[in-house]
């Protein structure tokens, strides 16, 4: 950078810039108030400069050259530094960086009753993103439909707290001739179409970049409050010396908080749903997608914002419940249970939700220590491999061989010695994207697990995995894949990620060689009754839990099927009790009715087995008893249970037989 001119004389008998910079200098105190402002001015504005291209951390307030010009005023060696355009000494001057307060320090403290100061910030804040204009947008495709009345010009903006619903219509008035007051009673039915899209994950910088960030830097405020709506962001970047954040609760608080942990869905047909949506959309930060245009229901969720799900993991560690809830049943586990029981929630596939609770559980598990947990830390991979099935189970885990690669090579401890795991809730993935590396160190950027797209391949969830402490990228992370099943398979498909595409070419040798973990849950509802036939009968499988599992390896045809290069170590666990998972305790029975699919038999409020069978002579579905009416010719042919899945227990991989 060129020299910078301060237009003081240099004729002889004045005093140089230099001098007159000089802190030691007598003569400096002399200067004229507009000398010295036109020196602070200019140098603020290389101090400007200076900040907008830096990628660390630094204080918001600095955003524009009169402040730059300030600190310099009040920071005299700060000045002397930039005189002598010694630049990298300038960018760590104290007086510039920001330190960020750390989770395991931070409270969730009450402000004021209506969160004033908050917004006050927020407001102060420079506008960003394009919801202004799209609102702006949609008000003129009403306006232009000629079939409109002519003052049936009105529609709502319906969004959760904190998505800056009054910011964006004070901005677009400045796009407009705007008299703002409100026209529209509360009775009112004109179908316009509802406004929805506001402001999200639209901080005004790059977030995150590949092999720059490590994973113990994710669990900060400052990092976490970037993601989701704009108003977690602008209270902590104009005033990072205030906390100013906070959880409403009230009654459903605690199911609000569930939600975001376990992304789960209500059911959209039951009315009571539909209220209870609308409720935690208005109160409870859930976010309104779209409303439909039958109005019957609204279309939310809780998208991925990491600090809101830090928040939620500390609520439901407080358990605040009544005293009527069992002790020892986490919160997690009873909220879901209780708002399943009342068919608020969607049943889609409860072997995935139970899923999320159990691993969910583990993660708590490792945090939950202490009362002012941090959930967004780091957890070493075998620390909550052990939270979820316990020090005997994790045993077999731990001595676990690949079984896609000769000789198995390292032991499972060995491979993951370094390994960590980091998320607080889980994202939708809806293509194969969500299925590489690249998706993985993101994820774990920004605290979240992968729960894949309904009908993927192979894998139901996966939970990205950082395999040595580095920089977060694409060749150094690899994943959990797991498989969530009701029933006991007969024979278990191996998962191959290879085959998803997983891992990016390139990296070296290490990257090319990254070893990942399969993980199937088995979880045990009983196998179907199938007929006998005149074949061999099955042998049970003499496996248990107590010592590692010899697999059966898919034959490889060498001609069409490519080298393993990543080492697999696949688990398996059978079956949903206290013997498989350790945070499984007395509430074991509450799983069994989370996995049972309730149909119309298992829903019908008289139990006794005459109104039962009434229910069955109608053929809600067909059993053995439906053929009543067909008089047989011949032998019956007897029915039994099969037997032939795997008894209960914890499964791992060995390596492959020399002959596979």
């Amino acid at each position: 950078m060129a020299s910078m001119n301060m237009d003081i004389d240099p004729r002889p008998g004045t005093r140089s810039s230099d001098s007159l910079m000089d802190p030691t200098d007598p003569q400096r105190r002399r200067l004229t108030s507009n000398t010295q402002a036109k020196i602070s001015s200019d140098l603020g504005h290389v101090l400007w400069v200076l900040m907008m291209g830096r990628n660390s951390p630094f204080d918001p307030k600095l955003s524009n050259r009169e402040a730059c010009a300030a600190v310099i005023v009040a920071n005299i060696d700060l000045r002397d530094l930039l005189i002598a355009e010694n630049f990298t000494e300038v960018l760590k001057h104290p007086s510039l960086t920001v330190q960020q307060p750390r989770l395991s320090t931070l409270t969730i403290p009450e402000l004021d009753a209506d969160g004033a100061f908050a917004t006050r910030q927020a407001w102060k804040a420079e506008y960003c993103g394009d919801s202004a204009a799209l609102f702006v947008e949609a008000l003129h495709t009403m306006n232009n439909d000629v079939d409109r009345k002519v003052y049936d010009n009105f529609f709502p903006v319906i969004q959760s707290s904190g998505t800056g619903k009054s910011r964006m219509v004070d901005e677009a008035a400045k796009r407009i001739f705007t008299l703002p007051f409100s026209l529209r009673s509360e009775d009112d039915s004109s179908g316009t179409i509802l406004q929805t899209g506001l402001p999200f994950d639209n901080y005004p910088e790059t977030i995150v970049k590949e092999s720059i960030m490590k994973l113990k830097d994710v669990a900060t405020v400052g990092h976490l409050v970037k993601f989701g709506r704009p108003l977690f962001w602008t209270p902590l970047g104009i005033d990072n010396d205030r906390e100013v954040f906070r959880w409403k609760y009230q009654e459903e608080g605690e199911l609000a908080a569930a939600s975001v942990r376990l992304l789960f869905d209500f059911e959209p047909r039951r009315a009571a749903a539909a209220q209870l949506e609308s409720r935690l959309v208005e109160g409870h930060m859930r976010i309104a997608y779209s409303v439909p245009d039958h109005r019957e229901y609204l279309c939310s969720g809780a998208p991925s914002e990491p600090l809101l799900a830090e928040a939620a993991g500390r609520i439901l560690h407080l358990g605040w419940r009544d005293k009527a809830v069992p002790p020892k049943i986490p919160a997690l586990v009873h909220l879901v249970s209780e708002t399943l029981d009342k068919g608020l929630l969607s049943k889609g596939e409860p072997s995935e939700l139970v899923a999320k609770l159990l691993l969910t559980l583990a993660h708590d598990a490792c945090v939950t220590t202490t009362h002012d947990a941090a959930y967004s830390q780091p957890i070493s991979l075998l620390k909550f491999l052990e939270a979820l099935v316990g020090e005997a189970n994790m045993e077999i885990i731990r001595r676990a061989k690949a079984d896609n690669v000769p000789g198995g090579g390292q032991t499972f401890e060995e491979a993951f010695q370094s390994a960590q795991i980091n998320f607080t809730h889980f994202a939708k993935g809806e293509d194969d994207h969500v299925n590489s590396d690249e998706a993985s160190w993101i994820a774990l950027a920004r605290c979240m697990a992968w729960q894949c797209a309904n009908g993927q391949y192979m894998i139901d969830l996966y939970i990205p995995l950082l395999l040595w402490d580095e920089a977060l990228g694409r060749f150094v992370v690899s994943g959990i894949f797991v498989r969530a099943k009701n029933r006991r398979q007969q024979q278990e498909v191996a998962i191959d990620v290879e085959k998803l595409g997983f891992f990016s070419p390139g990296g070296g040798t290490r990257a090319e060689t990254r070893p990942y973990i399969t993980l199937t849950l088995e979880l045990g509802i009983p196998p179907r009754v199938t007929p006998k036939t005149q074949s061999s009968p099955a042998t049970p499988s003499k496996l248990s839990s107590n010592e590692p599992a010899p697999t059966k390896q898919p034959v490889q045809v060498k001609e069409t099927t490519p080298k393993n290069n990543h080492p697999r170590y696949a688990i398996s666990i059978v079956g949903c009790s206290s013997s498989v998972y350790k945070v499984i305790g007395s509430d074991g029975d509450i799983y069994t009715r989370l996995l049972s699919v309730k149909d119309v038999v298992e829903e019908h409020p008289r139990r006794s087995q005459k109104f039962l069978d009434a229910v069955l002579r109608m053929k809600p579905y067909w059993t053995d008893g439906s053929f009543h009416w067909v008089e047989k010719i011949g032998p019956i042919r007897s029915y039994d249970i099969d037997n032939e899945g795997r008894g209960e227990g914890v499964y791992a991989s060995a390596a492959p037989d020399d002959d596979v």
